[in-house]
């Protein structure tokens, strides 16, 4: 079992059913090779995110670790998704995804994520991961110090 962090922008509007999973941008798919169903992911949400050209609402995120789940697909091809169309004109096509199973839900602050894992206590996790695609492999020693930050949350 390998133990990873991806990041997610905040949601657009509020949930029915959080979304969880790993998805990356087309181009970035290489990111997600080695993960395999079974895997744990922290999944980190910003506090903001690019601003979608259709959209209305926008939240604030909550700057942290804010779920555990686990993969129950290793990355797959989406043939169905359409790319993202951002206010600035950029796209974005997630065209990659690990599905996933929430394991916990908990919260591990921003700060206490970048001290962890050695990164400057102002990182934003802009531009985070292998190719910058939003994921990274977690040393098991690094997962274990989150998770017990995380469980103190509830």
């Amino acid at each position: 079992m390998s133990y990873w962090l991806t990041v997610h922008w905040p949601p657009l509007q509020e949930w029915a059913k959080p979304p969880m999973g790993v998805y990356l941008a087309d181009g970035r798919q290489e990111a997600g090779r080695d993960l395999r169903p079974g895997d744990l992911i922290f999944i980190y949400q910003t506090k903001t995110g690019k601003r979608r050209k259709d959209a209305k609402l926008y939240r604030l995120g909550r700057q942290g670790i804010v779920f555990l789940v686990r993969a129950t697909t290793g990355i797959e091809e989406l043939s169905e998704e359409e790319p993202e169309i951002f206010k600035d004109g950029t796209t974005r096509w997630w065209k990659w995804q690990a599905k996933t199973s929430l394991e916990e839900y908990g919260f591990c602050p921003r700060q206490v994520v970048c001290q962890v894992l050695g990164y400057d206590l102002n990182y934003n996790f802009r531009g985070f991961g292998k190719q910058r695609s939003g994921l990274a492999p977690l040393e098991k020693t690094k997962f274990d110090s989150l998770y017990r930050r995380f469980r103190r949350a509830f």
